[in-house]
């Protein structure tokens, strides 16, 4: 039997007034086929359903928190989320999007078995509204799929930030006191927690892309 006491991944979900995606978003999660893994939501003061929706999922799956707090950004929950963390990595998935079913085994993959600091992938850009349609973000460029570092490959990392299309080795952002700028709103906190990453010159990257190149994550736009 897996033991979720000590999960592998943290899933970091920050969450303010999206009742409307939120239970797609929280469902890809169910069904992902890697089962180790905690779910940390950040409800920043929703005052839509988001936090009734939130329940829902406690109450049938212990993998699933929630922490509550006063409206302060997504930057100040994600930094809560960070400490509430216990897993061996940390993913990140927005809110308004939803991973593929083999995100997090793919991604925990690539970083374990290549003593990885971070593991990123490629994502899809998704639409709703008019019509339901994605494009494909190709993060990953062919021949780039392995391992690597900034120094190695400085392009890879001016790139989309797409943190949610990762995971991080916890106690490598921990020993490098990587953080989120505490800015009001959600005003690009993830551009500044990306820059943190590369200017550590972390010692190994996964630029995993599965078998050929896999989406891990699709990003409402």
């Amino acid at each position: 039997m897996t033991d979720f006491t000590t999960p592998k991944i943290s899933v970091l979900v920050p969450i303010y007034n999206v009742d409307q995606y939120l239970k797609e978003c929280l469902d890809s999660l169910i069904s992902q086929t890697f089962t180790n893994f905690e779910v940390i939501c950040i409800n920043d003061g929703s005052t839509d359903n988001s936090r009734q929706i939130i329940q829902e999922y406690i109450d049938i799956d212990k993998r699933f928190k929630v922490i509550d707090k006063p409206n302060s950004g997504y930057g100040a929950s994600m930094n809560q989320g960070l400490k509430a963390a216990t897993g061996e990595y940390i993913a990140i998935l927005e809110s308004d999007d939803f991973f593929q079913p083999t995100a997090l085994q793919d991604l925990y993959f690539a970083a374990s078995t290549n003593n990885a600091d971070v593991a990123k992938a490629d994502f899809c850009l998704y639409w709703s509204i008019p019509t339901k349609r994605s494009e494909r973000f190709n993060w990953v460029r062919d021949g780039e799929a392995g391992v690597t570092t900034p120094l190695k490959s400085v392009q890879v990392f001016y790139r989309k930030p797409s943190i949610w299309s990762a995971i991080y080795n916890r106690a490598f952002l921990e020993e490098n006191q990587i953080s989120f700028l505490e800015t009001p709103g959600a005003s690009y906190q993830d551009a500044g927690f990306n820059f943190k990453e590369i200017k550590t010159d972390c010692g190994k990257t996964a630029c995993r892309s599965g078998v050929g190149k896999f989406p891990a994550c699709y990003s409402r736009n």
